[in-house]
């Protein structure tokens, strides 16, 4: 990972979470959202399934923070990343968990991680060990992400696994659990990190003035705010980008990487194939802060870069509208730290 270099002079802190927020972590390369210590995940219990526990004296209950919403048990997350925004692919933590009782014994199983890919399966925490408990089919997962960070995995079934039939077997002294006994069905509410941009009201207008649209590319989105949202993905990059569209001239920039390897900081991109450098970063009027591993930069300058001002006043036959100076608009980062 390159380091966070200014003129200015900066405190270590200062630079450690600035770098964290604008590079966010390095373990996550490659994915496509890492994600924040928010939303749950949602088990919907099969009815026979739950029917046939009953009859046999078998209790079925949430271990706390997870607990039950709208007739599911819903499973908080807390963290995780999503490689492939596509299938649904990667790995996603959880608190909480669920107990079994009959008569006087209980197992526990906590701390769930869905892993989806090749195989795909829960795991959790029973005593000390970690077990596989539930096989996921996904063949018909619905994969979905709205205002470039809120991600939905739905259409996920599910099977005890052949491990966890024979442990809850052996606790309570009985044949009752079985391979592939059907579970319930699964859904996977999260939020990515991400950076949010305010595009420059000024920048807007001339583009408007025109004929150029300005649209997100996904799995980037517009929020609420009218915010362009982008997923931060891990390492130095970001998926997603901007599309910029006059009759039938458009302009792709995708896969940002936040370059810090010069006296100031620049975000290239990808346009047509080749890296160039779009903006200009300015940290001096942006507040830093960090707490409990999440890592914000709030109003971060963006600046196009003389590069990036002459590509697209000859692209669009601009003339001289986009100079070096020209700002393109304010970004807010939301990262984990380290």
């Amino acid at each position: 990972m390159t380091r966070l270099m200014t003129h200015r002079r900066r405190t270590p802190l200062a630079l450690a979470i600035t770098a964290a927020a604008l590079v966010a972590a390095p373990s996550a390369l490659g994915a496509d959202a890492v994600l924040e210590r928010s939303g749950q995940t949602q088990l919907t219990l099969d009815r026979a399934t739950a029917k046939v526990l009953t009859a046999n004296g078998v209790s079925v209950a949430p271990i706390r923070p997870a607990g039950p919403r709208g007739g599911t048990i819903a499973f908080p997350v807390t963290g995780g990343q999503i490689d492939d925004l596509s299938t649904g692919a990667g790995r996603i933590t959880h608190s909480g968990g669920l107990v079994f009782r009959a008569g006087g014994t209980a197992v526990r199983l906590t701390d769930f991680t869905v892993v989806v890919g090749k195989r795909s399966f829960l795991t959790a925490k029973v005593g000390t060990k970690r077990l596989p408990i539930l096989n996921l089919n996904v063949s018909k997962a619905k994969v979905g992400i709205t205002a470039g960070r809120n991600i939905t995995v739905g259409g996920v079934t599910t099977t005890l696994t052949p491990q966890a039939a024979t442990a809850l077997n052996r606790a309570f002294g009985v044949r009752l659990f079985s391979r592939k006994i059907s579970v319930g069905a699964v859904k996977v509410t999260a939020r990515s990190y991400a950076t949010a941009v305010t595009l420059d009201s000024a920048l807007a207008s001339t583009l408007t003035s025109v004929g150029i649209t300005a649209a997100p590319i996904g799995p980037s989105g517009a929020d609420a705010q009218g915010r362009l949202v982008f997923p931060v993905s891990g390492g130095e990059l970001a998926v997603g980008g901007i599309s910029l569209t006059k009759g039938a001239t458009k302009v792709e920039l995708t896969d940002f990487v936040i370059d810090t390897t010069k006296a100031a900081p620049e975000l290239t991109a990808l346009v047509g194939g080749n890296r160039v450098a779009i903006l200009s970063i300015g940290l001096a009027p942006a507040k830093l802060g960090a707490t409990s591993g999440v890592a914000t930069v709030d109003g971060a300058t963006l600046t196009f870069t003389p590069a990036a001002a002459s590509l697209l006043n000859t692209t669009f036959g601009l003339g001289s509208a986009l100079t070096g100076t020209t700002a393109f608009g304010v970004a807010a980062v939301r990262a984990p730290q380290g």
